[in-house]
């Protein structure tokens, strides 16, 4: 059967059973395709009600089995999806789909070592959420290919989990558990949510309404480093919105001036609390809520380490047990060091090609102008910085990043193929 641009029918499902068949290229003809999105869309809403309502503030190690239990049945569901019938030969060549393959790869063989070596359901559920937003992304290409996931589904989606999240943190502030680990980690998941806000081209009164309360609860956090990947996203938004609509720029710009005013208008009311958490700068060992401190201990022990781990690396999730011995159970708060000391040299040439990869997903969207580009820039923008400077890649909220750069990436390659296909005829 053809697959691609031009092909009358394309078969979406597991393996040669077709759960359902799209004929016409991107024509939906049944419902099934549809109902998966939903599915997938409402379970993840859930998801952020059950944990953002129904777990203890300040316990991370806390009784998750309904959490879990969801996320496995999302898991497999979107691994089903990916794994249907083989992907068009277009994005098979994409450079990102290469790259993802490439980490997913890489994580997963050294987390099945370490559950070969001892068997822990925690590390078992800490591989999943590894791979969760990379198998997010290959279903949201596929599911983009089909025609049944589209912007406006990943919007709303977005909104009803900002609100609950935005809901939450808001109250911690009145509350006094708004310093827990938690309620300030919750503010990283803002960050990744509001570029979904962002998504369509006009969000409508509700969609403005709820992008700057967002904006106005995690402000209320004082979590500085989402507060710098919020506002550096923003300004990449108008920078792409500028460059996409170059006759509307008027209408980010007033956007952008709104969430400035709510920032500002935060940061006086809670200025004496914002001015403490400054105080950690003082020295480099506190620095961003000890991770001074972190960087310097795990960067120490892998010089440490023989040649051979140093290009390989010390295990799946060896830097908590490393911390552990050494000071405190704590993740590194730097993608770049965690997979540095986890892989090893390898592992960061591997994420040096995902990010690459993922800056060509950029220029190809800004040489089309296509609508993706500004929330797609703000979204990279905030992982880039995630990455950085905190511990991203592993948590489950990762999955709303992965629809996106899916969506995204799905869009951009049918334009490309069937710009190829014009050529062609």
């Amino acid at each position: 059967m053809k697959i691609g641009f031009g092909a009358s029918e394309v078969p979406i499902g597991l393996g040669g059973g077709r759960w359902w068949r799209i004929t016409g290229g991107t024509d939906i003809r049944r419902r099934g395709p549809r109902a998966l999105v939903g599915v997938l869309l409402a379970g993840l809403a859930a998801w952020t009600v059950l944990d953002i309502f129904f777990a203890p503030v300040g316990q991370v190690e806390h009784d998750r089995t309904a959490q879990h239990v969801l996320l496995g049945c999302l898991w497999v569901l979107m691994a089903l999806c990916a794994a249907g019938a083989r992907l068009d030969l277009m994005i098979c060549e994409s450079g990102l789909m290469h790259a993802m393959a490439a980490y997913a790869l890489l994580v997963g063989v050294h987390g099945l070592v370490r559950l070969a070596g001892a068997w822990d359901y925690a590390t078992l559920v800490t591989l999943a959420k590894h791979l969760f937003w990379i198998v997010a992304y290959v279903a949201a290409v596929r599911l983009q290919q089909a025609g049944a996931l589209r912007a406006r589904d990943l919007n709303r989606a977005a909104q009803v989990a900002i609100v609950c999240v935005s809901t939450r943190l808001i109250a911690s502030v009145f509350d006094g558990t708004v310093m827990e680990y938690e309620a300030t980690g919750w503010a990283y998941c803002v960050a990744r949510l509001l570029p979904l806000l962002l998504l369509v081209h006009r969000p409508g009164v509700v969609g403005r309404v709820v992008l700057v309360s967002a904006v106005v609860a995690v402000v209320c956090t004082l979590k500085r480093g989402a507060l710098v990947a919020i506002v550096l996203g923003q300004l990449g938004f108008l920078v792409a919105w500028g460059h996409v609509h170059p006759r509307q720029r008027s209408r980010a710009v007033a956007l952008g001036m709104l969430i400035g005013l709510a920032v500002a208008g935060v940061l006086a009311w809670r200025w004496e609390a914002f001015v403490g958490r400054l105080a950690d700068l003082q020295s480099l060992e506190t620095a961003g809520s000890w991770r001074g401190s972190f960087y310097r201990i795990i960067l120490e022990q892998w010089c440490r380490l023989d040649t051979v781990r140093q290009i390989v690396g010390a295990g799946f999730w060896a830097v908590p047990d490393l911390l552990e011995r050494v000071w405190v159970r704590q993740y590194a708060h730097s993608d770049w060091l965690e997979i540095l000391y986890d892989y090893g040299l390898i592992g960061v040439g591997v994420f040096v090609w995902l990010n690459l990869a993922m800056l060509g997903l950029v220029c190809q969207a800004w040489r089309r102008r296509d609508e993706t580009l500004p929330a797609l820039v703000m979204s990279v923008i905030v992982f880039w910085l995630g990455t950085l400077y905190s511990g991203f890649t592993f948590w489950p909220e990762m999955v709303w990043f992965g629809l996106l750069l899916g969506y995204a990436a799905g869009r951009i390659e049918a334009g490309q193929r069937r710009w190829a296909w014009r050529c062609a005829t």
